[in-house]
């Protein structure tokens, strides 16, 4: 192995010590600057920058790297078909599992149930090479789905993780309206979603037990 391939291997070996200590083992949160100061700049080296599809590649097939991941086929398929107005991959947080699907309302029955079925409890955990981890679509939001690799992106180099920048083209303005909008709050052994037209971007801020996505 070349001095630089040795390099970049010590490096992502670092990174993931720097992941681990701030999620202690998933019992920890990390508060939102160090999402945005820590983490964002550490995801965008390896995600977006393909670094770590390099570090895969010197590690060849034998030792291929996956990624566990929640099996969302199935919704994805509804959100391209638009029944839903939001929705949201399910992702886990040390013991809490987090996940939202809001349909139109032409979907919605009077009992507030929906016309058309996900599997919710059928819902299955799969491990998934770097590219489709990377590329899986998480979020829908306005009429489009985003992938993990755009949500890094944005928040490493639109909203100050690596870099500012107050431009924002159409589907970036979409995602900043989904900052606003969307997000969780745990209280003690309890967690909830908070979803509405209310902006809740800075909560994460002003109470620590909030976090906007």
């Amino acid at each position: 192995m070349s001095d630089d391939s040795s390099e970049i291997v010590h490096q992502l070996l670092e990174d993931v010590s720097v992941l681990d200590q701030q999620f202690l083992g998933g019992l920890v949160r990390p508060s939102p600057e160090i999402s945005r100061t820590v983490l964002s700049p550490i995801l965008r080296r390896w995600i977006c920058e393909q670094t770590f599809h390099r570090v895969q590649r010197l590690l060849g097939q034998t030792h291929m790297v996956r990624f566990e991941v929640w099996d969302e086929d199935d919704a994805i398929a509804h959100c391209q078909k638009r029944h839903f107005n939001t929705w949201m991959a399910m992702a886990s947080l040390g013991p809490f599992i987090f996940g939202m699907g809001n349909a139109r309302d032409e979907f919605v029955k009077p009992d507030g149930t929906w016309t058309f079925s996900v599997r919710g409890e059928k819902s299955k955990r799969v491990r998934r090479p770097s590219r489709l981890f990377f590329e899986q679509q998480v979020f829908y939001w306005k009429d489009r789905l985003y992938r993990r690799h755009d949500i890094v992106s944005f928040q490493a180099n639109k909203r100050g993780g690596v870099h500012y920048d107050s431009r924002r083209k159409d589907d970036e303005s979409n995602l900043d309206d989904l900052a606003r909008s969307v997000g969780f709050e745990i209280v003690g052994t309890h967690h909830q979603m908070l979803v509405g037209d209310a902006p809740i971007r800075g909560k994460g801020r002003h109470n620590p037990q909030a976090q906007n996505l």
